[in-house]
């Protein structure tokens, strides 16, 4: 009889265990569930987030490429990187256009340029690691730098030396010829020719928006003309997402606006 009652609770116990382990089952997987939906709730957002930033930047570039159509004194856009926002459905893209003429070419016929450019930009920074002339030299000889990552892997550019030069360095400028409109002061002060007088010309003629000095010392050496290749740095604020960023170089040599380099 005590066998019978023992074998009963036994099977009661068993049973209650049982329970309890699909309970147990039943709430975790619950939760499983409701973690997932957390997460996938949270994916959708963060997609659509990020799809509001792109819309915008997609939505400016066709605004930049019809500004970089117009002639000059016509542009909403300065092409000396200066921003400028551009107010749009759904958010706001602050743009900057820096002109490729405005730069030193990395690929200026006499190597020793741009050994010295690099030994300023050096100097300025503290960076006492810099590549020789004669390497600067061989790798020219060898064949054109092609981009600024190029040029910093061929010739050992420590990092900060290489994020420091390229906003005045480039192989975008076709002719070599500097754009003193736009052109950074460390840049001119590299043009043969160029004197302290007439920087102090070109300062006052920019704070003016009058034309730029014509003087036949360095006229070999700088333009009056923009393009065709351009830096575009742009950042899309949406009103309902993620902050987005794009940075690229385009040409507007055509009639459409063309990629020919994504800088990140």
């Amino acid at each position: 009889m005590r066998d019978t009652r023992d074998l009963r609770r036994h099977e009661r116990g068993f049973a209650l265990m049982v329970t309890l382990g699909f309970a147990l089952v039943l709430g975790l997987s619950a939760a499983a569930i409701s973690a997932s939906a957390r997460f996938n709730a949270a994916l959708t957002r963060n997609s659509a987030a990020l799809l509001a930033g792109r819309e915008l930047l997609r939505s400016a570039e066709a605004v930049i490429a019809i500004d970089l159509r117009r002639s000059a004194g016509m542009q909403a856009i300065p092409r000396n990187g200066a921003p400028v926002a551009i107010d749009l459905p759904g958010g706001r893209v602050i743009a900057r256009i820096i002109d490729e003429r405005a730069k030193f070419d990395a690929n200026q016929r006499e190597p020793r340029a741009l050994h010295t450019f690099l030994a300023q930009e050096g100097a300025r920074l503290g960076v006492t690691t810099l590549p020789s002339l004669n390497l600067i030299e061989r790798e020219r000889l060898r064949q054109p730098f092609v981009s600024l990552p190029d040029l910093a892997l061929r010739l050992g550019l420590p990092p900060e030396l290489h994020t420091a030069v390229a906003r005045t360095l480039t192989v975008y400028n076709p002719d070599k010829a500097v754009n003193l409109a736009h052109a950074d002061e460390a840049v001119l002060a590299l043009i043969p020719g160029m004197t302290p007088g007439l920087l102090a010309e070109i300062r006052r003629a920019r704070r003016l928006g009058s034309p730029m000095p014509a003087a036949s010392a360095i006229a070999d050496y700088t333009t009056n003309e923009e393009g065709p290749f351009f830096t575009l740095e742009l950042e899309a604020h949406p009103e309902r997402g993620a902050t987005a960023r794009l940075s690229t170089v385009v040409t507007a040599a055509g009639e459409e606006m063309r990629i020919v380099e994504a800088v990140r």
